[in-house]
């Protein structure tokens, strides 16, 4: 049975379950995949550069990334009519805030850092917030509904967990994040900006670590200010 890992975030050079593998042996590896599906050519490099003197064993390939763009196509009619109604662009702003295992970031476990949470309670109607959980915190969706409802912080995190990432972030305006790869994700894309709010740092580099024009907070739509607190602890002049 052929084995083919496609890839699903952040690869690069820098990245030690992809890149410079030093010591392996000439057979190649039993539990690594035969083949990899890789979005971009970077991403496959950075493997192929280890693995070439095994090919076609560890073999890396570009290959695109096919879900990317199949909802980039989707038209309305193609959506479920409850995303429709949550996607339909009404003039309001839209902010999507990606979250990461709290244990592997936090040393007090907090689900969501408190400068976000005031920020979110501080803003107004017009800004519609999308709390969208990793994968491996399934465990922790009635927490964060219970922490918001506390805050009486109008989150929508049903729909953030079950619309497509790439049809979120077709709409959202903005994409905060501690250090999720929907970074990359937001950068194939082109039109969303994101802000590593969580660390109080700009993210304004792609996934190989070179600045992207497709990241930058400076081009954020006018009109921005979902609180001052926010904008001082995240460090962006114009939001």
């Amino acid at each position: 049975i052929r084995s083919v890992e496609v890839q699903h975030g952040t690869q690069g050079e820098v990245h030690g379950e992809y890149a410079r593998w030093t010591r392996v042996p000439p057979e190649g590896y039993e539990l690594l995949p035969q083949a990899y599906w890789s979005w971009d050519a970077e991403s496959a490099d950075a493997i192929n550069a280890w693995s070439a003197p095994l090919h076609p064993r560890h073999r890396a390939t570009t290959g695109g990334n096919p879900w990317l763009d199949h909802c980039r196509n989707l038209r309305e009619e193609d959506l479920d009519p409850a995303w429709t109604s949550a996607l339909r662009d009404d003039g309001t702003k839209r902010i999507l805030v990606t979250l990461q295992p709290p244990e592997k970031i936090y040393d007090d476990g907090r689900l969501i850092p408190e400068f976000v949470l005031e920020a979110m309670a501080r803003s107004d109607k017009s800004w519609v917030w999308w709390v969208r959980l990793h994968p491996a915190m399934k465990q922790d969706f009635r927490e964060v509904q219970r922490l918001l409802k506390e805050r009486s912080i109008p989150a929508d995190v049903v729909a953030a967990n079950e619309i497509p990432l790439f049809l979120l972030l077709r709409r959202a305006d903005v994409h905060i994040t501690h250090s999720s790869s929907v970074v990359v994700d937001a950068a194939m894309l082109a039109d969303v900006d994101t802000v590593g709010a969580f660390s109080n740092t700009h993210v304004r580099s792609d996934n190989h670590g070179r600045e992207s024009p497709w990241l930058q907070v400076a081009s954020l739509p006018p009109g921005f200010d979902p609180a001052a607190g926010f904008r001082v602890r995240a460090r962006v002049s114009n939001l």
